[in-house]
């Protein structure tokens, strides 16, 4: 009887284990094509859920993971419970939309696929940061080939032009700013940048965390000029040097003032950029109007008007808040581009260009709430750290709050995916990259995907 129960538990093992290398090697995978960001399955019925082919590993890895995690009585099931708690909280806020907002000459049809679609991307999204795989070196490596990608992309598509014209990588014509494989020139830098941050934080010496910073901070200065990079680049340098540990005040005051003379010499050279932009390019001009419009969505919708809302809130709130705008903070406030986006068939483009400010007007102030707890565990795990992993960690945990908060999407790219993952998981990631010897076949199958 004891050989047969040794049997079983090898058994178990040997199942645990290869389950365990399917789940990473399919991580791996999207992290590795994460950099395509604009592909033409998103002219299929797929539409933006196919803009980056990353959406189907993670989309079998999370299926795959569910059903083993489930099953497995040995492994926590609070990620489950929190995804339910979400789906069922989704429930509230889009019948509440679809019965008070106007949706005026939009189909219910496309409501009701805008919050099927949206809700899988924000499952894609969400679900993995909290069962990412342990941090092997095929991770790690993923990591790496990913930034190496980013940065052929440019190569490829904004310097010799071999993917500048429509192909399965680049849905439309490149424009004239640089943007790799990604969508738009902001989406470009700011994916560079995170995924330079991210690989900083998991490598072990300093001079090549050195080297991948000055790579972050070139991309973002020189080659995509990317104004929202930019800023939120400035303001994590100063952030995580204000709130680090292990520096003495004199440090950090000499440290604050090399970075508000930086921060007054990009702004000032900016000035004239946001001027033009507000008057012309009008993109700061549309950001500035969609964030601001979650502002009346929420305070008349408290609880969110969901996704099936969504589209007809922005269209309902965005008038008076640009007259509020012209009246009171930009009177070059230009509309043209938003207009555009609305008059566009299927308005399949508009959307809050800022997450958090998107997530306030779809799920309102509980919403809200929970971002704001989520944050503040993550910070509490990032400064947990030895002080020369958190100044790293902390680095990418600013930047992508900022731009997360004022200029960037997280839906369908899936890069901030592994950023939040890398950085709820900063402790086990911290002690494994610190054992240079360890390598994948010497992981442990036991408890194959990391729980809170």
């Amino acid at each position: 009887m004891v050989k047969i129960k040794d049997q079983n538990q090898n058994s178990i093992d040997g199942h645990n284990q290869q389950s365990y290398w399917i789940l990473t090697a399919l991580f791996a995978l999207a992290i590795i094509i994460v950099p395509f960001q604009n592909t033409a399955l998103q002219f299929t019925p797929l539409r933006y859920l196919g803009a980056s082919p990353s959406f189907l590993p993670i989309a079998i890895f999370c299926l795959f993971a569910f059903i083993i995690r489930i099953s497995n009585s040995n492994i926590s099931k609070k990620p489950e419970l929190l995804l339910l708690l979400f789906l069922t909280y989704s429930i509230i806020p889009t019948i509440w939309g679809i019965i008070i907002i106007d949706a005026n000459d939009i189909s219910l049809k496309f409501l009701l696929q805008k919050t099927i679609t949206n809700t899988i991307l924000n499952v894609l999204l969400l679900y993995p940061i909290f069962i990412m795989p342990k941090p092997t070196k095929m991770i790690r490596h993923a990591i790496l080939g990913a930034l190496g990608i980013s940065i052929a992309g440019y190569i490829l598509v904004d310097i010799i032009g071999i993917f500048a014209f429509p192909s399965f990588f680049q849905a439309s014509h490149a424009v004239t700013t640089p943007r790799g494989f990604s969508l738009e020139q902001s989406a470009f830098a700011a994916s560079i940048v995170t995924l330079c941050l991210v690989t900083a934080a998991i490598l072990n010496k300093a001079i090549f965390k050195i080297i991948i910073i000055a790579i972050a901070i070139v991309f973002t200065v020189v080659i995509t000029s990317s104004k929202g990079t930019m800023i939120c680049l400035i303001m994590a340098f100063g952030l995580t040097f204000t709130f680090s540990n292990g520096k003495n005040i004199l440090f950090k005051i000499i440290i604050l003032i090399l970075i508000a003379a930086l921060g007054w010499f990009v702004i000032g050279r900016l000035s004239e950029r946001f001027s033009t932009d507000l008057a012309d390019s009008t993109s700061t001009s549309t950001r500035s109007i969609l964030i601001l419009s979650s502002v009346p969505s929420v305070t008349q919708n408290p609880f969110g008007v969901g996704y099936s809302g969504y589209i007809p809130a922005i269209i309902k709130y965005m008038y008076p808040t640009s007259e509020f705008m012209r009246n009171n903070l930009l009177p070059n406030t230009n509309m043209s581009e938003l207009e555009s986006y609305i008059q566009r068939e299927g308005k399949q483009a508009l959307n809050i260009k800022a997450q958090f400010f998107e997530y306030l007007m779809v799920f309102g102030i509980p919403g809200l709430i929970v971002i704001i707890i989520f944050h503040i565990k993550l910070y509490k795990i990032i400064t947990k750290l030895p002080i020369d992993k958190s100044t790293y960690y902390l680095f990418l945990f600013w930047f992508t709050l900022l731009s997360l908060m004022t200029y960037m999407p997280a839906l369908g790219i899936y890069f901030y995916t592994i950023a939040y993952g890398i950085m709820f998981h900063a402790n086990k990631y911290n002690a494994l990259t610190d054992t240079n010897h360890l390598t994948p076949q010497k992981q442990p199958p036991d408890n194959f995907i990391i729980v809170p």
